[in-house]
């Protein structure tokens, strides 16, 4: 005989689909909030997990494709990074936007959105017992169901007031006591 070596040598490819992240959107834009929603496509395994970041913080884990990212300042672009995890534990690609808040005034509706009644915190701002009683709201009444009520800082025009007041007091002040001086004198 004839002895054979062969080694009998089994090949497999790996067929395995990583998931992708498509695209992701800013759905809702506040002055202090922005909503993202996620478009994503499984690959072997179903999607698990979200993970949501903005300007390069730590993530936020969510089941859900649509997240709010809260307490944010207004007129200000932020860097929102987006991947998911399959059930395998693989994760997608990052993907990334950007998305800038909201640089309007509140309207005195989204200034009582904390779950107030209305009425009651219009009167908590008209009375000054509010948590920002330095804004003074207005309507324009050519809109309908309060949209486009804005309000002014009136903090600013207070302290211009408050200074002219304290000068025209020293100038009374100075004013009288000249005019008693030349009454005692006159005297």
């Amino acid at each position: 005989g004839y002895e054979s070596n062969e080694e009998v040598i089994e090949v497999t490819t790996d067929n395995y689909v990583n998931p992708v992240v498509n695209s992701v959107t800013a759905t809702n834009v506040t002055n202090d909030s922005i909503t993202v929603s996620v478009s994503a496509t499984a690959g072997t395994n179903a999607i698990q997990t979200y993970y949501y970041s903005i300007n390069n913080g730590s993530y936020t884990s969510s089941s859900s494709n649509s997240y709010t990212f809260n307490g944010l300042s207004s007129g200000t672009n932020y860097n929102i990074r987006v991947y998911v995890r399959d059930a395998n534990g693989v994760d997608s690609n990052v993907y990334t936007i950007n998305a800038e808040t909201d640089n309007q005034p509140l309207t005195l509706a989204e200034a009582c959105s904390n779950g107030d009644n209305l009425a009651s915190c219009i009167t908590s701002f008209y009375n000054a017992s509010g948590s920002d009683i330095t804004k003074i709201y207005y309507h324009n009444s050519s809109l309908a169901n309060g949209a486009g009520d804005k309000h002014t800082d009136i903090r600013e025009q207070i302290l211009k007031i408050m200074y002219v007041l304290e000068v025209i007091q020293k100038c009374v002040l100075k004013i009288t006591y000249i005019e008693s001086s030349e009454y005692l004198m006159m005297k």
